[in-house]
């Protein structure tokens, strides 16, 4: 059973893997399909609306995801464990999610292979491992740093190179899903691990605290990025690879990009959700050991492997994957997909429970 102290970031964990199942779910059901949140310098198109507050509402899940990874880092200080656990999240890439993620063309996409999250979180993982003697400061500023070299990096293009160097490129800091190259990606290593960098550094300045002194703290952090990030995207020069040419604060003032992303993405993601943990760290005592967000969060990779299948493949064998019209209805099978996902889990976690010295510890 997770400490009282992990509760709120158990349920934050949480609730960005339902709020990624909800994204995913567009991918596998939705005629529209998922924009392409600024890949290749292209501005996404939304249907209304509804539909660009839903895709909205899956920003927070990756930034969080990694930082909640580099935290936990942090806090295990063992190296050996984490860099065993980032070489099988880079196996599980190229395993168990990417047939997931193509139910019928993976196999006929052969030398096709996709660079995920979970590979991302991989090598993510190996580094910080590799460095663990580094001092934590250092790590933080060089963080920093590379999102301030991906913004330098406008629209980078894949070398005209051989195919390993441009798999190399692709891996490291050129998003692409153009499938005529050996590898595509969403999620490069520069800047994306950046968010795993500063994740770590929270991590070895709360490590030996109660989370509960960090809540004022970790509130005022979150206003200042997301009025820094406000004016910065206000005055819509450095910080935007995706620009807005409506009202101020209209629609297209809230279309960031994502692949790679912008400073004023990454400001505006860390903000809300240094928000929302300060929200879970203040209300963590409503929070029991069987509410769903603290039950997914404490099994998020198993929720996630499972949650890919089980909305991957509905959809194909149910016929779908032509696609759905109507958000209602994407809403509709991802609430009733959490049903299911919700006692796997609970079961899950149990297990990993009563058999913490098994692989199962890794997963």
């Amino acid at each position: 059973m997770t400490s009282h102290r992990h509760i709120s970031l158990d349920a934050l964990r949480g609730l960005v893997v339902v709020l990624m199942a909800l994204d995913h779910v567009q991918f596998f059901w939705f005629s529209f399909g998922l924009p392409n949140d600024g890949l290749h310098g292209l501005i996404p198109q939304y249907l209304s609306s509804f539909h660009q507050l839903t895709r909205f509402l899956s920003h927070l899940c990756a930034p969080t995801f990694l930082f909640l990874a580099g935290m936990m880092v942090a806090w295990k200080k063992d190296p050996k464990h984490i860099f065993i656990r980032g070489i099988i999240l880079i196996f599980l890439q190229f395993t168990l999610e990417n047939i997931a993620w193509w139910p019928k063309g993976y196999i006929e996409n052969k030398g096709y292979a996709y660079f995920g999250i979970l590979s991302c979180l991989g090598v993510g993982m190996c580094m910080l491992a590799l460095l663990s003697s580094v001092r934590p400061l250092f790590i933080f500023i060089i963080s920093i740093f590379i999102f301030f070299l991906s913004q330098a990096i406008v629209n980078p293009m894949v070398p005209n190179a051989h195919p390993f160097l441009q798999g190399l490129a692709i891996i490291f800091y050129v998003p692409t899903l153009e499938k005529f190259y050996p590898m595509t990606s969403l999620f490069t290593v520069i800047p994306w691990v950046g968010f795993m960098g500063i994740g770590y550094y929270i991590g070895t300045k709360t490590l030996n605290h109660p989370l509960y002194l960090y809540k004022k703290t970790f509130g005022i952090v979150g206003l200042i990025l997301i009025i820094t990030s406000s004016v910065l995207r206000y005055m819509n020069g450095f910080g935007n690879t995706l620009h807005w040419y409506g009202s101020p604060f209209g629609s297209d003032f809230f279309i960031l990009s994502k692949y790679p992303p912008s400073l004023v993405f990454s400001g505006f993601i860390l903000g809300i959700m240094f928000l929302i943990w300060a929200l879970f760290i203040h209300t963590e005592s409503k929070f029991s050991r069987w509410n769903p967000l603290v039950v997914f969060g404490q099994v998020a990779l198993f929720f996630y492997l499972v949650h890919l299948y089980l909305y991957g493949l509905g959809a194909y064998i149910v016929g779908h994957t032509v696609g759905l019209t109507h958000l209602s209805h994407i809403w509709g099978i991802w609430f009733l997909g959490l049903i299911p996902l919700y006692f796997l889990c609970a079961f899950y976690r149990n297990l990993k429970t009563t058999s913490p010295t098994t692989w199962i510890r890794y997963i």
